[in-house]
């Protein structure tokens, strides 16, 4: 997963330069806990703590799931009966004889396999699930990349029973038992109703030659100075405001100082 970078902007003042005015620098961190800090010989110094308590989940917390299963497989079936609709609503839904609310959270489960998009129309993995012969071999393609990170800690998750699954969703999503219970239900039977045996675990694409992470550009602020030789996930970013006087020396000073410090 990409680092995720979260820009603070600290005040500092020079301790021994009191004509100058407060300097503005941004800490950005990718990190979920880092320190910086800065001295020169003209006595600059900054110490800058950065907490951002960001924890990523690559599971959507709110993943979809039948109140009761037992329809499941009969609405596949179903679905597979009738024609490809221009959009999958609860009025198609009806036409196949489901009326209940809570049937609509079909909708929600096969957007989740990728079936359907944002706007709930068909996909191509749509179309080749109302083929008999692709059916349930597609169903278990789309259950591997909807649910990859439960197949990453559990190559056969598919095989595994309700109780087994239900631990492992309620800490990765963060829900209650009830809850967890009724995700792993819904992910057992779609499971139980797809055929695996021709689907093989999916493989990574050869990764390219590792890319530095660019933190985006921040408007007004200039270009990053990447530290070198250091483990310390931080990048500063540096934005002096100088001194109201007509000393040449006065600036060669700072710049000097900076130099020294940032480009040893």
């Amino acid at each position: 997963m990409p680092a995720r970078w979260y820009p603070v902007k600290i005040k500092a003042k020079p301790l021994s330069l009191s004509s100058s005015p407060t300097s503005i620098i941004t800490v950005i961190t990718n990190s979920s806990y880092g320190i910086a800090s800065l001295r020169s010989p003209h006595s600059w110094a900054l110490t800058a703590e950065i907490n951002t308590n960001h924890q990523d989940k690559d599971m959507d917390e709110n993943v979809p799931y039948m109140n009761s299963v037992k329809k499941l497989h009969p609405m596949l079936d179903k679905i597979q009966n009738a024609g490809v609709p221009e959009t999958f609503n609860k009025d198609f839904l009806v036409d196949l004889g489901y009326t209940s609310s809570y049937d609509t959270a079909l909708i929600k489960l096969l957007r989740y396999l990728g079936m359907l998009d944002s706007s709930n129309k068909p996909q191509d993995s749509y179309r080749q699930f109302v083929d008999h012969t692709k059916a349930k071999t597609v169903l278990a393609q789309r259950i591997r990349v909807a649910y990859d990170d439960l197949y990453l800690s559990d190559k056969n998750a598919d095989s595994k029973q309700t109780n087994q699954l239900q631990g492992w969703f309620k800490t990765k999503t963060g829900s209650g038992e009830a809850v967890a219970k009724k995700i792993a239900s819904t992910f057992k039977s779609l499971a139980d109703y797809a055929d695996f045996s021709g689907v093989a675990p999916a493989q990574e694409e050869p990764s390219a030659a590792p890319k530095e992470d660019i933190p985006p550009v921040i408007p007004g602020v200039p270009p990053i100075i990447h530290p070198k030789n250091t483990d310390i996930g931080l990048v500063y970013r540096f934005e002096i405001h100088l001194p109201d006087t007509q000393n040449v020396d006065t600036f060669r000073a700072i710049f000097k100082a900076l130099r020294e410090e940032l480009m040893p």
